[in-house]
């Protein structure tokens, strides 16, 4: 990750694509099943050390609506006791497309809030106006990667120095979200979308007076990304 590595274990991984013993794994920490999630806006529950937050987000996206399930529970047995459960339906909530599963021990250190305000869509103008502070611009970011006006999906999984690291989820034809090794290892930080030139930008921090520019170009015929070049600037 760009020589910036988070002293943090992230696992990623998308339900319909784990193995038996990593699902019946998820299955086990997190214990939710689509038809018997509560739907409810904003909730909050502690109790015994444990933290569950459920978000409905109906604006982020005109293909579909998430709803996102993070909890937190002590487990002695495993390092990474926070998962974020997020299922992507379609806008009439009669169809489950997908789950998404994400778990850090990011999540526990620093208590990211995973509520619906700390999400975003760039594709649907939906908090696209929010400051940028230190490449964190939310937990859950809708936006289109791959220039093929199919929505994504991005999910903070780790902070560094020079600001947050995402996972990617790219929406495949059959609407499922794959996830993406090049964007979530190489590119890591949320970027800059230049959709002219079919192109991602970031812009990450190099020493006190330093930061470096990398552009990142999608190739349709390979379906991906290539990054095209960097450059440092500094002002000190």
């Amino acid at each position: 990750m760009k020589d910036l590595i988070l002293p943090f274990f992230a696992m990623v991984c998308c339900m319909c694509s784990c193995s038996n013993e990593q699902v019946e794994e998820v299955s086990r920490i997190n214990s939710v099943r689509l038809d018997s999630l509560a739907i409810n806006p904003e909730e909050d529950i502690e109790a015994n050390d444990i933290l569950h937050k459920v978000c409905e987000q109906t604006q982020l996206s005109t293909q579909f609506d998430i709803l996102v399930d993070f909890r937190c529970i002590p487990l002695e047995d495993l390092v990474d006791s926070c998962m974020a459960t997020i299922i992507v339906k379609d806008k009439s909530a009669t169809k489950h497309f997908d789950t998404i599963t994400v778990t850090s021990n990011f999540y526990y250190l620093t208590q990211v809030s995973f509520n619906c305000d700390s999400m975003l869509s760039y594709t649907n103008i939906y908090n696209a106006d929010r400051l940028e502070m230190d490449n964190y611009l939310g937990d859950v970011i809708i936006a289109d990667f791959n220039f093929d006006n199919k929505d994504d999906v991005a999910v903070v999984n780790a902070m560094s120095n020079s600001g947050a690291f995402y996972s990617y989820f790219i929406q495949s034809p059959d609407n499922k979200f794959v996830f993406n090794a090049y964007l979530t290892d190489s590119m890591s930080y949320f970027p800059k979308i230049i959709k002219s030139k079919k192109e991602l930008v970031t812009y990450v921090i190099a020493g006190a007076c330093c930061y470096v520019e990398y552009h990142y170009r999608y190739l349709p015929r390979t379906k991906e990304w290539k990054e095209v070049s960097y450059q440092r600037h500094c002002g000190c």
